[in-house]
């Protein structure tokens, strides 16, 4: 997101909607994640850490997490730093890793 908010409206408001290949490439982005949880953040929580959920649901939780927490970052004057918005997901996204 970077503290720009012009690019972050952008990213995660005004996108939405805009045409049926975006939402298909917004999709294929979502899949990207995903694959990028399971094989980087899970991993690094132990060898039989896995993403919760089947399919990309898990990976979903966390990117609609991001897309509302940049959503009101946006509307928010003044706006809070980027650190403050990390320290909120962080605890998200390690909600999503299961251990078996």
């Amino acid at each position: 997101m970077n503290s720009d908010p012009h690019r972050a409206n952008l990213a995660y408001i005004q996108v939405v909607g805009v045409s049926d290949r975006m939402e298909q490439h917004r999709r294929t982005r979502r899949r990207s994640w995903a694959r990028l949880l399971e094989l980087s953040v899970a991993p690094m929580v132990g060898p039989t850490a896995r993403l919760r959920g089947p399919g990309d649901l898990g990976a979903s939780v966390l990117i609609g997490a991001v897309n509302g927490l940049a959503h009101e970052w946006l509307m928010t004057d003044p706006r809070p730093p980027i650190e403050e918005l990390v320290d909120l997901l962080v605890p998200v996204a390690l909600s999503l890793i299961a251990i078996d």
